[in-house]
Parts: C-alpha cells; structure tokens; sequence
C-alpha cells in the first residue's frame, strides 16, 4: 500500500459550465499522456468524468451533469453510442475518446491472491446525502462475516466520504482499515485507482458506480453486494450536478433501475464469488476510444492553440525555464507534438 501514488493536490477551476470537467486531474492527465507541459493549454471543452451505463442515457444533462453551456462547447464523451444519444438529443460537436480513466499511467503491480478490497458508493464533499449511520454500519458488519474468505481486506473511501466522515469509523469497529481512494483535487487519483484495482484479486461495492466500471476494466474479480445507504434528497438536491428534480426522478425511475440491474445482474453475487468481465469494463469506460498522443493532441485541437496575447506573456515571463526542459526532454516528446512546442517557443523568444 506504502507504493501507492501520493496524492497531488491542484485547485479545480472548470465549475458547472464546463460540467466539473477537470475533476481528478483529467486535462493534467491527458497532457502528459501527449508528453507536454499542461500549464499554458486551455480547457478544449466538456470531457464526462464519470460513468453511465446505457441504462441511464435519460437525458443529455446526465451524460454532461446538467451543464448550461452544452450547446457552446465541443463535448467529449467515453463511447460511441453516448455520442450518438447526444446527437439525437440535438448536441453536435461531440467525440467519443474513452473517459479519462483510460489515459491514467497503467499499474505494474502484481495482484494478490486472495485479497478483498471494499468499495462503497460515495457522498460529495460537504453534501453528505447519506440518511443514517446504521446502513453504513450494517454494511460493515456484512462485509465482517464474509472476511474469513480473504486473506486482507482493506476499505477504499472517496475523498467525500472521508471529509463527511462516512464508512471509515463504521469499518474500524469490526476492524478493518481503509485507504483513500479518488479525490477530485488529486492529481494522481486515477493513476491510485487504477493501481488499487490491479493490486486487488476481489473489489466489492453495494451500488453501481464509476468505480466498479473502472474496476471491471482492470480484471478484478468484482461484485455488488450488501446494503446500499438510503439517500437524503433534501441533501442531494444541493449538487447543480444532479439537475432538476425532474432529472432526479427520470433517473431513479423503476424503469431505469430495472434496465441496469439486468444489465448487471452478473455482478449480483457474494464477494467470494466476484467474477471477472474485463471486457464490459472496458466497453463501459470507451477503452476501443483511446486515442493516440498524437490523435488525443490534436481531438483536443491543443495544436491549434495561439499563444498570442495573455498565453503569448504568460510563456514569455517563463520561457527559459521551459526553453530548458524542452530540451532536455524534447526527445521523449512524439515529433508532431515536439514540432508545435518549438514552433510555440519560437514565438515566445520573439
């Protein structure tokens, strides 16, 4: 646990418009997996950040967290069949390029055999929707009695659920320790996620989320099993992110829940017998989406990007600095990309 990436903290500064685009590092992460510099590229519109299974294609705002600047920007999307639910829903300019969970460095570790990691579905920082404690404890006294069947089992907490102080004292008390595991202002969330999940023979949670597509996606033997907490709407309601109540309700509708439990009722079994579908991970993540460096660059058209005005002085105040890394580093740079950041350096000097 002790090689897991440290966190990283960075300000978010991408809010509603740009539908929390640049949660855990997203835009960082897909500017070193080009082998650039991040810090002089601008946002190059709406990259969806979590996962939705087909089940919950609702209503574009679910994709896009109910952005109002939808219509004005160009919207990245994890695979082909949301582009084409936007498109029917009258929203263009959008690409299918894999959610940024599938530009993470990928993990080296080695899985250990007979190890569980646990979990839950999650809260937002400071918006703890959760109704009662005695559903997180129940939880934990589930995932107790299955324990014999492990050899370790760790807790995995959201970074939300650690500040609203969820899961982790409930787990402690039939003695189980917890790790952070996401944290929307980490830069090197993704990369621990993705680590945890190749380290992890079994990963449980009791409800469906991002993480157990992403868990899915890295050949962890995975279930959804136990109680899931009740949730408090009068709480939730407080998340722009959620959308009207007429969206809440779209999405929490029978209909829905129906469709996805089908489409997942593979997964419903006890956390001894978690079964691996890499491939559904992948697919529900965009992974056949993954671009090149080269491609991703140039899909987020940062080699359009002018470095004329405020990008143009911003460079110029900096560019012996970054004169000097580009040199030093130029080589592990694709030509394409090494040729636009000299061009670019060129003008600075200038």
């Amino acid at each position: 646990m002790n090689r897991l990436p440290q966190a990283r903290p960075f300000t978010r500064r991408l809010g509603h418009d740009y539908a929390f685009s640049d949660q855990y590092g997203a835009f960082i992460i897909a500017a070193r997996y080009c082998g650039i510099a991040p810090f002089f590229l601008p946002p190059p519109g709406i990259w969806q950040h979590g996962c939705f299974g087909p089940w919950g294609q609702v209503s574009a705002g679910t994709i896009l967290y109910h952005s109002p600047a939808v219509d004005q920007m160009r919207i990245f999307v994890a695979r082909k069949d949301e582009c084409q639910f936007l498109e029917n829903n009258g929203i263009k300019n959008c690409s299918a390029i894999g959610l940024p969970f599938v530009y993470a460095p990928q993990s080296s570790v080695r899985r250990k055999k007979g190890t569980l990691l646990v979990v839950p579905v999650h809260t937002i920082a400071g918006q703890n929707h959760f109704s009662g404690d005695g559903e997180l404890g129940e939880y934990a006294r589930q995932i107790a009695q299955v324990r014999k069947h492990f050899s370790e089992v760790i807790l995995c907490v959201h970074r939300g659920d650690y500040v609203n102080n969820n899961w982790i004292q409930q787990f402690a008390k039939v003695g189980i320790p917890y790790v952070i595991g996401a944290d929307p202002a980490d830069l090197n969330s993704l990369a621990r996620v993705k680590q945890l999940f190749s380290m992890f023979e079994y990963v449980t949670t009791n409800g469906w989320g991002s993480h157990l597509a992403y868990a899915l996606s890295c050949g962890a033997k995975c279930s959804i099993w136990g109680p899931r907490p009740s949730v408090d709407e009068s709480v939730r309601c407080k998340d722009v992110g959620t959308g009207t109540e007429a969206d809440r309700k779209a999405r929490s509708a029978d209909s829905v829940r129906q469709a996805r439990d089908e489409y997942l009722k593979d997964l419903f079994v006890c956390p001894p017998d978690g079964i691996v579908h890499q491939d559904l991970g992948r697919f529900l993540i965009g992974e056949s989406n993954k671009r090149t460096p080269r491609e991703l660059f140039e899909e987020l058209q940062w080699d359009k990007v002018s470095l004329s005005g405020s990008w143009k002085s911003a460079m110029s105040s900096a560019h012996g600095h970054v004169l000097s890394k580009f040199r030093r580093y130029s080589m592990l740079i694709p030509q394409p990309i090494r040729a636009v950041l000299k061009r670019s350096l060129s003008i600075t000097k200038k």
